[in-house]
């Protein structure tokens, strides 16, 4: 599965328009990315930083914090409805900027 990146939210890291594939696993810890139905509106996936797991569930946020609406909105997720996790970047293509001479 893939999927692109709408909205500022997980900036920089993931840039918006960027693609990338979702590994498509219940196996995640604290740190991945990883993709799940938006609590609010299930007909949308949200890509968001698994930052914290508690008892009731996980605690999930956006890299750009400022432009995010994440767990601090709308609460822990169930463990059950993550999807996956983002494993490779797609598109764009990333270019070493270094050069030798």
């Amino acid at each position: 599965m893939q999927i692109k990146i709408i909205g500022p939210s997980m900036g920089p890291t993931l840039p918006e328009g960027s693609v990338h594939d979702v590994n498509l696993t219940d196996q995640f810890g604290l740190g991945d990315i990883i993709v799940f139905p938006d609590p609010k509106d299930s007909s949308r996936l949200l890509v968001k930083r698994l930052l914290r797991s508690e008892d009731k569930g996980l605690f999930v946020i956006g890299d750009n914090v400022r432009n995010s609406r994440d767990s601090r909105h709308f609460g822990l997720i169930d463990p059950a409805s993550v999807i996956g996790k983002i494993e490779i970047c797609r598109f764009p293509k990333f270019v070493n900027s270094t050069s030798t001479k």
